[in-house]
Order: structure tokens, then sequence, then C-alpha cells
């Protein structure tokens, strides 16, 4: 059959056209297909076939970045309040700012948008609404005029001996009355004679508070308590501390604490 059909004009029949300037142009409904085929009407569910050749694939591509480009542009938008922070994950924007080594104003009036500005250095200029306190000024609820100085308690004692011969009660740390000796640290040191070192308290009637300890020649013994609150020994209310060694020999003692 041949392509081509005439069509004489004849009555009875409508032929859909659109009037445009007093022409009337004719209202085709489209099919497609193969030559001799038809693959049925166009319409949603048979949409017209389009494909893109070789020379398209340029096309395609920049499709596929600009979709990528508008998905980074996307990133950093977060809704406030809930959005969090992922390390490695969460995009930001860099934003620019303008150098101003003097600074001046770049808008004309309010509610004009402005840039950020930076000195020199690319420091961001910063306003602070008033002036921070100076000289003796408290700063907040800080008092720094007020402060008292520092306060030496006079309950804490450091007390030193040195002798060539302890071999008899020599007084380390005298009495304070109606107080105990509290001692946190101790020190002894002993000269060329190895000697046995004890230390106790006295008000008439001797007690050990340290048992004898052997010292070698040139020897000594350090030892602090770990707090106040657990002293290293105490002696009681109204007595002396004192030290007494084996033999005659140089000794050094150095013991700190408090009263109470």
């Amino acid at each position: 059959m041949a392509d081509n059909v005439d069509i004489t004009e004849g009555s009875g029949k409508v032929i859909g056209g659109d009037d445009i300037s007093s022409v009337i142009y004719q209202r085709i409904k489209l099919i497609h297909g193969a030559d001799g085929t038809n693959d049925g009407d166009i319409s949603t569910a048979n949409p017209f076939p389009v494909e893109l050749t070789d020379n398209n694939q340029t096309v395609v591509a920049d499709i596929g970045n600009m979709l990528t480009a508008l998905q980074l542009i996307d990133n950093p938008v977060k809704v406030l309040g809930t959005a969090t922070y992922t390390e490695g994950g969460t995009s930001g924007n860099v934003i620019g700012v303008v150098r101003n080594d003097t600074l001046a104003t770049l808008v004309n009036t309010d509610n004009e948008i402005a840039p950020l500005q930076v000195n020199s250095d690319g420091a961001l200029y910063a306003e602070i609404s008033s002036a921070l306190p100076a000289g003796t000024n408290n700063i907040g609820d800080v008092d720094i005029v007020t402060i008292p100085d520092a306060v030496v308690d006079t309950n804490y004692f450091t007390a030193t001996i040195t002798s060539a011969d302890a071999s008899s009660a020599t007084q380390i740390k005298a009495k304070t009355a109606a107080k105990k000796i509290y001692v946190t640290s101790l020190m002894i040191s002993v000269g060329s004679t190895a000697i046995e070192v004890q230390l106790q308290s006295d008000n008439g009637s001797p007690q050990v508070v340290m048992e004898e300890i052997f010292l070698a020649a040139n020897g000594g013994l350090t030892l602090t308590a770990s707090s106040d609150k657990m002293p290293l020994f105490i002696v009681d209310t109204n007595e002396d501390l004192d030290v007494i060694t084996s033999a005659a020999g140089d000794i050094t003692i150095l013991v700190s604490g408090y009263v109470v």
C-alpha cells in the first residue's frame, strides 16, 4: 500500500483544527513506531522514546555534575536546634570577608546586608559594648580588692635541732599549753657515727612515739604523712617532743606539723 492517501473534501466529517490569525492549522494525534509499525498513541503510559547518542554524553555528565553541586550546596543547610556536628561528615561554607585596614561602614542605612571586615592581619573586627573595668575595679562577682593578705596559721610549726650528743633526752619541739603536737614530716641525718634514734614525748614520764631506728654512719631518714589528717605520730597534750640516741654522735632532726 502506498504511504500517501488522497483525501477528497466531502460532507459530514469534522477535522480537528486551530484558528490562528484566520488560518486553520490541523490538529494531529501522534503515534510512534518503526516504518510500517504502530507502537501506539503517545501518552503518559506510552511516552515518546528519546535516545541520547554518544554525542550527548557530555550533557549527561553535566547533568550529573550539576546534581552533585546542588547536593553539596544543600549539605550546609541545617535545621537549627536539632542538627548535630559529625566530624568528617558535616559540610560547611567558606565565608569571605572584606579587608579594611581602617574600619569603616560598608552600608548606607539600617537593615542593609554588610560583609564581615578584618584588619591587615586577618583579625576580625569586633566591638565591646561597654568598657572593661580597669584599675582596682571588680570584674563581675570577682572581688580582687578586698582579698586579704596571706595569713600564716600559727598552729603550724617547723622545728630543727642539731646536736653532737643526744644520748640523753634532747628537746626537739617544746610543748604548747593545752594542745597536742601532730607531726606530719620528719627528717633525720646522722654523722660519721652509726646510732639508734628514738623519739619520745616527755612531761616527766617519757612515752615512746617512734620506736628506735638504726641509722648507718652518714645515713638518714625522711618520712612524710599522706595528709594532715593522718600524721606520722601525735604527742599528747602539754608534752615536749624529745629525741634520745644510743650513743654520742652528730645528728640533725627537722620536724614539721601543727598543734591543736
